[in-house]
């Protein structure tokens, strides 16, 4: 595992060593994304027509009382999706009154519609091991048997071993590209800002470091205005046209930053121009400023393939007794109308150059009023000069009349 050159591949080894140790069918890598949905990255199977590979499952198949579960409790298993649960006798604590916690039983019986779920799969035993990274659900490790199947204890505790080492083998590779990135993006600023620094103005230092601001912020386009100059890189679409979402984004930003990576989220219209941009990174520049700085994304046109589809992933009978989906089958799905989602790295780089303009604008603002009153200063001396030369001027005059009418005047 320590081996493996990527997440994926580190998958693939984690669920070949699970299978071959628990001799399930098949044995299934599972991560969330953003909105909990899950996707299959790796799939180790014996003899079956079926690969789940590259599907993903819809978040409703996992509520959040059930990832709260993985959290408490790492692993679960389900013999036979058909035995008879035995009754707890009994079912409260006998001191308290309150139902018996079974949050850290291993083979707690599962809900209806779950059993349900598995049955409509195929699947007659399952096992599932949770990914925990930082505290926090990413991933599941998920076995499948078409037959009942029990594992001793064990060869729980040797599975669950290798799903705590490939929880930290994530970690690690989290971590590392983080790392990575962060170094590279912190390169970048030093020299977008050096380049900023080295200007005179904060409109000329918005506009012609548009080109580098670009590949910091991993953007298709900016917008800037700043001190009534508007300013364009890489983008076709007039301010005219951005004003609203600008607005939406400008009054819900916190320390002069806000994003979204959809924007007809925010403003129903911006759909008409997603294609050019349907994400954006909002940078402005003072409070009760109008000047900002306005990053563009385009659309980002994604094919995602489901296990069956997502919007009949539950349904309800006449008794309100709740189903699963019936069928697992690959079910195509474009997605349209968002861009990449904004890294957190890049918001904080955002916010960093934020501060180096305002730093700019202010050291800007200092100079003018330097100027200004230098320029006072030097108005006021001249006009003294000019003022004593006139005294000097009259008293020279009055001398001159004074000896002309009376001889006997001496100076």
């Amino acid at each position: 595992m320590e081996a493996a050159s990527n997440i994926v591949e580190l998958s693939q080894i984690a669920a070949g060593e699970i299978r071959r140790l628990s001799g399930f069918n098949r044995v299934m890598v599972y991560r969330f994304d953003e909105e909990w949905n899950g996707e299959v990255i790796a799939d180790d199977v014996i003899a079956s027509p079926i690969s789940y590979l590259g599907l993903r499952f819809p978040a409703s198949d996992i509520p959040p009382q059930v990832r709260q579960l993985f959290l408490i409790n790492p692993l679960r298993m389900i013999a036979d999706v058909d035995a008879t649960p035995v009754e707890i006798v009994s079912a409260n604590e006998p001191l308290t009154g309150r139902p018996l916690d079974l949050s850290h039983s291993v083979t707690r019986w599962p809900a209806p519609v779950h059993l349900e779920y598995l049955r409509n799969m195929g699947v007659q035993a399952s096992l599932t091991i949770s990914i925990i990274v930082e505290r926090r659900p990413w991933g599941l490790i998920t076995c499948h048997h078409r037959e009942p199947r029990r594992l001793d204890r064990s060869t729980r505790s040797v599975c669950e071993l290798i799903g705590e080492a490939f929880a930290s083998q994530v970690n690690l590779r989290i971590d590392n590209e983080a790392l990575q990135a962060r170094l590279t993006s912190r390169k970048m600023l030093e020299t977008c800002m050096a380049e900023i620094e080295a200007t005179e103005s904060l409109f000329v230092a918005g506009h012609f470091q548009g080109a580098s601001l670009l590949d910091l912020l991993d953007a298709d386009g900016i917008v800037t205005n700043i001190d009534g100059f508007l300013s364009y890189e890489g983008v076709t679409l007039e301010e005219d046209l951005l004003l609203p979402v600008i607005s939406i984004l400008r009054n819900f930003s916190l320390r002069g930053i806000s994003s979204s990576d959809k924007l007809s989220d925010l403003y129903s219209a911006a759909a008409s121009y997603s294609a050019e941009a349907s994400g954006a990174l909002y940078v402005g520049l003072t409070d009760g400023s109008s000047d900002y700085l306005l990053l563009l994304r385009r659309e980002l046109v994604k094919t995602v393939i489901w296990a069956g589809d997502p919007n009949a992933s539950v349904s309800a009978d006449q008794q309100g007794q709740l189903h699963p989906r019936s069928s697992f089958a690959a079910w195509q799905q474009t997605v349209r109308g968002r861009s990449r989602p904004w890294r957190e790295l890049e918001i904080e780089s955002a916010g960093v150059l934020r501060e180096l303009l305002l730093r700019l604008q202010g050291a800007q603002k200092l100079h003018e009023s330097q100027k200004q009153i230098q320029h006072l200063a030097h108005h006021d001396s001249l006009t003294g000069l000019i003022n004593r030369h006139s005294i000097r001027l009259k008293v020279d005059e009055s001398v001159n009349r004074a000896a002309a009418s009376d001889s006997s005047f001496t100076v």
